[in-house]
């Protein structure tokens, strides 16, 4: 009986602790780390938000020409993130029907989005 109550406890306890992490891992977010409710956003600077909308610029991107240039300070990675997802999808329309696409893009095109990714420190997008 005792070892019985024992085994239960311990099953409660380790199924406790997996819905702990669960909702740990819910707090995890895609732009950054809910902490007590505090979402710490992470910062692209201006340089380098400056210098990878210049490598899509010089790709071609006419989306990352239309977006303006940063004056001041830093920004939210998300503003990085819609820089190249705009240019990655413009680019994929240009290049249809071209040869040796990666990702739907051409090598020059796919080489741009990533170095741009790269300049402001984005993983994953």
């Amino acid at each position: 009986m005792y070892k019985a109550r024992q085994n239960k406890e311990t099953i409660s306890r380790v199924i406790e602790n997996a819905q702990k992490k669960v909702v740990q891992k819910k707090d995890i977010l895609s732009n950054g780390l809910n902490i007590n409710s505090t979402v710490i956003q992470r910062q692209i600077s201006q340089d380098a938000y400056n210098t990878a909308r210049n490598i899509l610029i010089n790709a071609g991107s006419e989306t990352a020409r239309a977006s303006h240039p940063l004056h001041n300070g830093s920004v939210p990675d998300y503003y990085g993130l819609q820089l190249l997802q705009e240019a990655r999808d413009a680019f994929r329309q240009m290049d249809v029907g071209e040869n040796n696409l990666r990702s739907g893009m051409t090598q020059a095109h796919y080489r741009a989005i990533h170095d741009a990714a790269d300049e402001m420190g984005i993983q994953q997008w």
